[in-house]
């Protein structure tokens, strides 16, 4: 998989294929692609991306933190990499605690819920 990013501060595009490039940038934005794949071991699950987003990753004194648009949560790693899987892992338990509480969610919470579906799906 590559995700292509695109740094902050002179929008130039890098590429890598472990990933997004490192960077003496402190923040960047990655694409996460259509049709990543991604296995939830925790959850037991394969998720892949039907629409692709973008996640902000800045990089703080000792960790790594992801955010995107696409959710409220936020995630931290001490590689790059790490950050990320750890960001979408956490967007996909978030998806799948949505799905199965979706009777009960308020409106809001709800289009959070139909949100994560226009963007991930759960194989």
């Amino acid at each position: 998989m590559t995700i292509r990013a695109v740094t902050h501060q002179n929008y130039r595009t890098t590429l890598s294929p472990a990933g997004i490039a490192p960077t003496t940038d402190s923040q960047i934005y990655g694409m996460i692609p259509v049709g990543y794949t991604l296995f939830v071991q925790s959850l037991d699950i394969t998720v892949v991306v039907t629409q692709g987003f973008f996640v902000h990753v800045t990089l703080g004194k000792d960790a790594y933190s992801v955010t995107s648009a696409l959710s409220y949560a936020y995630e931290f790693g001490e590689t790059l990499g790490h950050a990320i899987k750890n960001y979408l892992e956490v967007v996909i338990e978030q998806l799948v605690w949505l799905q199965k509480n979706e009777g009960n969610l308020s409106t809001s919470v709800y289009d959070e819920l139909v949100r994560l579906q226009q963007y991930l799906r759960i194989m």
